[in-house]
């Protein structure tokens, strides 16, 4: 990791995390992504990501 990448929150940012694509690569990351990666999921309707949010913290 650089220095600079320090001061960003999110090392991926998942754009379209609600579409069908999106969904299966949020399942994905949340299945193998590296112990310590930080991700977020974003997308235009705030009840499907925090439906998706959900799904991915019961597993």
């Amino acid at each position: 990791m650089t220095s600079h990448d320090k001061d960003r929150p999110y090392d991926i940012a998942l754009f379209g995390a609600t579409s069908f694509v999106g969904v299966l690569t949020a399942e994905y990351l949340a299945a193998h992504a590296p112990a310590g990666l930080r991700w977020a999921i974003a997308g235009r309707d705030t009840a499907k990501l925090e439906r998706l949010r959900e799904r991915r913290r019961k597993r």
